[in-house]
């Protein structure tokens, strides 16, 4: 039963996180609130850290019961995985404002800020950067401790990562069009020439 509380407790986070970033939902609250157009995304990720803070302290309370023993081995592979997994993270926030991803910029803006379509450094070889670093570090996580709750993690965020992509492209395609298309044929999702 714990280990669904678990997935509950990640879906709903998770859940939360794409619902809020909607362009509907952000819409109907600019409509209602058209100062929120220059605070929405700073206000965005405070709700988003104080919410993943809560979700990882509920999923750390579990105890621990282990799917597998690890090694030394494994723990190696972890750490493989969770620094490469970082490592990827660093270079698809390189291609990013980091002032208008934590909603800055925004307040700042005497306008709207408009985004433009990043397709260079780790972009140009997959199209969700910031999807594959998180999962490889979500990987590594589990393999160094191999609970069932991280488990249960792992698989959520797996599948929000699918989920999470296609609401992301369908929000590109509305922004971008026909340019991220184009970019969609050149370049792979997640996995350079594979996926």
């Amino acid at each position: 039963m714990q280990y669904l509380w678990i997935v509950l407790v990640w879906t709903s986070y998770f859940f939360l996180h794409s619902f809020l970033a909607d362009l509907k939902v952000k819409n109907f609250w600019y409509q209602k609130f058209p100062a929120l157009k220059k605070t929405y995304r700073f206000y965005y990720n405070i709700f988003a850290t104080i919410t993943l803070i809560a979700a990882t302290y509920f999923h750390f309370q579990q105890p621990p019961h282990f799917v597998f023993v690890a090694t030394i081995w494994s723990k190696i592979t972890a750490l493989v995985l969770a620094i490469t997994g970082g490592w990827v993270l660093r270079l698809a926030f390189k291609n990013y404002d980091t002032q208008e991803f934590m909603g800055f910029r925004q307040q700042q803006a005497a306008e709207e800020v408009h985004k433009y379509l990043s397709i260079q450094g780790i972009n140009a070889w997959v199209r969700h950067p910031i999807y594959l670093g998180a999962l490889l570090v979500f990987a590594g996580v589990f393999v160094y401790q191999p609970t069932f709750a991280n488990l249960a993690l792992l698989g959520v965020v797996i599948l929000y990562i699918f989920v999470g992509v296609y609401l992301e492209e369908q929000k590109l395609l509305k922004v971008f069009g026909q340019s991220y298309k184009d970019y969609k044929k050149k370049v792979r999702m997640l996995i350079p020439r594979i996926l």
